[in-house]
């Protein structure tokens, strides 16, 4: 399980540090069939950047742990449609992942750790879906 310290990760940025500024994945939209999707927000810029790109995604996914609230990387994502196809299968690269599907049911699947958590959500023909997904704390 990767965690991420939110609070530590803005302040390594805030600093100026371009060691930390380069150390973030690029936020750029990827496909997979029919699904567009991005992730991301290990840091405060990163997050801010991807909350600007909600609007073009109907799907919105976070992950955290609990009760620390830290933000989870490395998130298994899979979506299955109604049928249970198989139309997304992919690592999310930070604690927000947002993707655009078509509307219709989906089962969502998120694995880290290696413990999964499962489930369904409606994509409507407008507006958005959001789902919080959080992991307890070993210990």
């Amino acid at each position: 399980m990767r965690i991420l310290m939110a609070g530590m990760v803005a302040l390594s940025l805030a600093g100026g540090s371009a060691t930390a500024q380069q150390a973030a994945p690029p936020l750029v939209p990827e496909h997979q069939g029919d699904i567009g999707f991005v992730s991301g927000g290990t840091g405060l810029e990163d997050r801010e950047t991807l909350r600007g790109m909600a609007g073009d995604y109907n799907l919105h996914l976070m992950f955290a742990v609990q009760p620390s609230g830290q933000y989870l990387a490395g998130v298994g994502v899979t979506l299955n449609d109604a049928k249970g196809n198989t139309v997304l299968d992919t690592v999310s690269d930070g604690p927000l992942f947002y993707a655009h599907v078509p509307p219709g049911r989906y089962r969502v699947t998120v694995t880290s750790g290696g413990k999964a958590q499962t489930r369904d959500v409606q994509i409507a023909a407008t507006g958005r879906a959001a789902q919080a997904f959080y992991w307890r704390q070993a210990g």
